[in-house]
């Protein structure tokens, strides 16, 4: 099932744009291959050095990040930002650090603050220099995981502001024009690292979050950089990142409208991203997934599935159009959850289970050792056109 077109999600019918994992993912190996290398660099320069050495080349990494990078973004008289990164350039060659830059949201200007303000980058000649500043801070070793900016209610390290500005699109507010929007596009692949290395790395920080970020529904002019959001979110795919963690177990399996508006997508849209057919490069992905579906959760989804007509209608087309891992999984984990939709006449329910997992329903017993057929035809209140389905559905008989 792969979607050729542009639109991640162009309909109900079809699934993850796998031509645009593949490039993003391409892309995410190439540039942190590229980086990987910088820094091995850079650390054999730096390990060359004594310590009065380091601290006096990191201290001049910190008095231009404090008193001169500082002053582009608060002065209206600024500095040459050219000149700026030359003189780092120099001082990284050197083998300076940037990991002695404040990390405290409220203390000295660092990395995190730079990023924050990619936004206030007004002359677009200027923004390549802080592009290329962050990037060779980034390979000088600056503590990107605790280098905090102040947001208001607390700190953001850089990854977590470079998600939301990717997320808003264009905005009047904040990212403005497609350049900028593509430089925060370039500095997500140098920050980005799998679910379990973030959660590692990050303090009291849910790597699943993030995901959750690039869906928020406060979209600005999203057309004009679709087709880099949507390699963001395949990069994110293609590393394991799903959108679900620990603290929306409960919300989100009892409500189900809230898959959708939490991702700020139309119901028939986001079960396309939350549950793609298989294929082996969304392997990372699926695994996330499949490790948090348990019976009980199982159960949860497909209930709340049928608690509404479209919800029933959405279930029956998506899950209809081949084999799906989600719905063999319910019939292994949770198979008296068929004989239960058998009892209720779910028979939008019943349908996908019926055309695509035949050989697996005609294996199924229940607890008193009854077939589907013979359960449905034994069952008061079952109707006859549940019966006909599963008639006309010709089960192989074992």
């Amino acid at each position: 099932m792969v979607n050729k077109g542009k639109d991640l999600f162009p309909s109900m019918t079809n699934t993850i744009s796998i031509s645009t994992l593949i490039q993003a993912k391409q892309e995410l190996e190439r540039e942190r291959k590229n980086l990987e290398k910088e820094k091995a660099a850079w650390a054999a320069v730096r390990i060359t050095l004594d310590t009065a050495t380091k601290a006096d080349l990191d201290s001049k990494v910190v008095h231009i990040f404090e008193n001169e990078i500082v002053r582009y973004f608060a002065y209206k008289d600024k500095p040459d930002l050219r000149l700026l990164l030359e003189r780092l350039q120099q001082l990284y060659q050197q083998g300076a650090s940037a990991s002695t830059l404040d990390k405290p949201e409220l203390d000295g200007y660092n990395l995190a603050k730079l990023v924050q303000d990619i936004p206030a980058v007004k002359n677009l000649d200027d923004l390549p220099f802080v592009l290329e500043i962050i990037r060779l801070t980034i390979i000088a070793d600056a503590d990107i995981y605790h280098q905090l900016a102040y947001v208001g209610n607390g700190g953001s390290h850089s990854l977590e502001l470079i998600i939301v500005f990717l997320a808003w699109g264009l905005m009047d507010s904040a990212i403005n024009t497609q350049a900028h929007y593509l430089a925060c596009y370039k500095i997500f692949f140098w920050l980005i690292e799998g679910p379990e290395a973030t959660a590692t790395k990050y303090t009291h920080f849910d790597p699943y979050g993030l995901f959750i970020y690039l869906h928020t529904s406060g979209y600005g002019n999203y057309a004009a950089v679709a087709p880099l959001h949507d390699k963001v979110n395949m990069a994110m795919v293609s590393l394991g990142f799903i959108p679900y963690n620990d603290w929306s177990r409960e919300r989100w399996w009892w409500d189900i409208a809230s898959f959708a508006s939490g991702l700020g997508q139309e119901k028939a849209k986001w079960i396309n991203l939350f549950f793609p057919y298989e294929h082996e490069l969304l392997q990372p992905f699926l695994q996330s997934w499949k490790k948090y579906l348990d019976p009980a959760s199982l159960k949860i989804m497909i209930n709340n599935f049928s608690g509404t007509p479209s919800g029933r209608k959405t279930f029956k087309t998506y899950f209809s159009q081949g084999p799906h891992w989600l719905t063999a999984m319910m019939i292994q984990d949770i198979p008296d959850i068929i004989f239960d939709l058998v009892r209720r006449n779910e028979i939008y329910l019943l349908a996908p289970f019926l055309k695509t997992h035949k050989r697996k329903l005609s294996a199924l017993r229940n607890d008193k050792g009854l077939s589907i057929m013979q359960y449905a035809t034994a069952t008061r209140g079952v109707k006859e056109k549940t019966i006909q389905i599963i008639r006309e559905a010709n089960l192989p008989t074992n």
